[in-house]
């Protein structure tokens, strides 16, 4: 029992604080909101990013003019 307890605990450590916010998640809307969209557009991308994860990584991977492409499109798309 000793043994599983000890486990569990390393487990729990790791765990993130949900006291904290994620820093990933800040820098995010930090850098959206440097796209120049209206909040609406905001909002609509954060919700896109929130239903496939594959954007988020995606939007990370391109910079400049090639980021706000991306955005584009992936506004437009349904």
């Amino acid at each position: 029992m000793e043994v599983v307890t000890t486990d569990f605990a390393k487990v729990v450590a790791k765990l993130p604080d949900p006291s904290k916010p994620d820093p990933s998640k800040a820098d995010l809307v930090d850098e959206i909101k440097k796209l120049g969209l209206t909040a609406d557009e905001e909002i609509d991308l954060v919700i896109k990013f929130s239903h496939n994860q594959q954007y988020e990584k995606f939007f990370w991977e391109f910079e400049g003019s090639q980021r706000m492409t991306f955005v584009r499109k992936i506004m437009r798309m349904t």
